[in-house]
C-alpha cells in the first residue's frame, strides 16, 4: 500500500538525484529509506516488523549500490546512523512479547487457549524461528555495509586496503 508507494518514491529519487550527480540528496533518500523501516519496526508487532525490515533492506541497498560514490564524510556519517539506530538482541524477545500480548487481548477466550495449549506443549511455531534468522540477517546486513563503507572510506584516504581490520574503525 502507500508504504510501499512512499518507499518507491523515495527509490526514485535516490535514482535521479544519482544520474544528477547529486550523491549527497542520493544518500539522504536512502538512508531515508532506511530510517522509514526502522520506524515502521519499532515497538510494534510481528506485523510491524516484517513490514519494516524489507523496507530498511532497500534503504541498505541503496547506499550500498552508490558506496563507491560517497566521500569519506559521507561514509563515515553513515556508518554512525546505522550503527546508532541497530536494535539491540532484546529488541526481538521484547517484540514476541508485545505480540503475546496481543493474541491474548485480541484473540480474548481463543487467543488466552491457543497461548495455554502452546505453553503447555511447549511448541516451538516454525515461523518463530525463521523470523529469529531474519532478524539477525538484518542485523548483518547493516554491520557488513558499515565494514564496506569503512573499508571504502579508508582505501580513499590512504590509497589503499588496511593492514589490519583495527584500522578501519571509524
Amino acid at each position: 500500500g502507500a508504504l510501499r508507494i512512499l518507499c518507491r518514491a523515495f527509490a526514485a529519487r535516490a535514482r535521479v538525484a544519482i544520474e544528477r550527480g547529486d550523491y549527497d540528496e542520493a544518500l539522504k533518500c536512502n538512508t531515508d529509506i532506511y530510517r522509514l523501516g526502522q520506524k515502521c519496526s519499532t515497538n510494534g508487532l510481528l506485523i510491524h516488523w516484517l513490514v519494516g525490515s524489507p523496507i530498511k533492506g532497500i534503504g541498505l541497498s541503496g547506499v550500498y549500490n552508490m558506496r563507491d560514490r560517497l566521500s569519506t564524510e559521507q561514509c563515515l556519517s553513515t556508518i554512525r546512523e546505522l550503527a546508532e539506530t541497530e536494535k539491540p538482541p532484546a529488541f526481538y524477545q521484547d517484540m514476541l512479547h508485545r505480540e503475546r500480548v496481543w493474541t491474548e487481548q485480541a484473540g480474548g477466550f481463543y487467543g488466552h487457549l491457543t497461548l495455554i495449549l502452546e505453553d503447555m506443549a511447549k511448541h516451538e511455531d516454525w515461523s518463530d524461528e525463521l523470523v529469529e534468522k531474519r532478524f539477525l540477517a538484518d542485523a548483518a546486513n547493516s554491520r557488513l555495509l558499515q565494514c564496506e563503507l569503512a573499508l571504502h572510506a579508508y582505501t580513499q584516504d590512504h590509497e589503499k586496503l588496511p593492514n589490519r581490520l583495527s584500522d578501519v574503525v571509524p
